[in-house]
């Protein structure tokens, strides 16, 4: 009786996994428990954590305490992610290809700038001094900066970054960290260049403190750091199009 009882049982079992394969099973539902970031309209309703692993490590923390000691708190550059690895070796290239035509054209801007207003020396000086700074930093921005920025803003874009160091933004940063060197050391060249009327220091100064090799390893640091994305921000954007008055408890929590 034993091999009748078990090719029933071979059969009851082959029977029950053929009705599962012919069910719908295919078409229910998921779980409820299911996380969802966005609803049926498009309109998100919640952040992936692991787009920020240094956020999803605090909340995993958190989580781990009792529900009345919990604290977090999600501010301004606090949470923040880094460039993607492709797109840092691509601007890695971007960097290394910077040619050297693009390092003379601020030089010779800025050198050329304080020839042609030289008279303004004696009249003028504090303004005559910073006519030549801005030169600089213009010149910087307009050969070196703004076509590097420019490419990191159509990669962000193309990737769907929420750029918190939102690029041209940063332009400001990025020039006065080339600028500086230079900068810093220019009233005093200045000063004896408008005596001497000889641009042999002001060249040299330049040619020493603002050389390729300078530019290309201060615009890799900077892009090192870059943030690309801050959960602050996302998260401000999505309740930024929320009624907060109408939450519950939220008018005492504002409070």
């Amino acid at each position: 009786m034993l091999p009748e009882t078990l090719k029933q049982l071979s059969l009851k079992v082959s029977q029950y996994f053929l009705d599962f394969l012919e069910s719908d099973f295919k078409r229910q539902q998921a779980p409820k428990r299911r996380v969802i970031l966005s609803n049926e309209s498009g309109f998100k309703a919640g952040m992936s954590l692991a787009r920020y692993p240094s956020l999803q490590a605090t909340v995993w923390q958190q989580l781990d305490k009792q529900w009345d000691e919990v604290r977090l708190t999600v501010g301004p550059r606090k949470f923040t992610r880094t460039l993607s690895q492709p797109l840092k070796l691509i601007l890695k290239e971007q960097v290394n290809a910077i040619p050297v035509d693009a390092v003379q054209t601020a030089i010779l801007a800025t050198v050329n700038k304080a020839r042609r207003t030289l008279p303004d020396a004696v009249s003028r000086p504090e303004d005559w001094v910073h006519l030549v700074r801005q030169e600089l930093v213009d010149s910087l921005a307009s050969s070196i900066v703004r076509p590097m920025l420019s490419f990191l803003d159509t990669a962000l874009k193309d990737q769907a970054y929420s750029s918190v160091d939102s690029v041209f933004n940063a332009e400001g940063d990025l020039t006065a960290a080339l600028a500086e060197p230079l900068d810093s050391v220019l009233p005093e060249v200045l000063a004896r260049f408008s005596v001497s009327r000889s641009t042999e220091e002001l060249m040299q100064s330049a040619v020493t403190l603002l050389n390729l090799e300078f530019v290309k390893t201060t615009i890799a640091t900077f892009f090192e750091a870059f943030a690309a994305a801050d959960a602050f921000l996302e998260l401000y954007r999505q309740f930024d199009r929320i009624d907060l008055d109408r939450l519950p408890g939220w008018a005492s929590m504002r409070a």
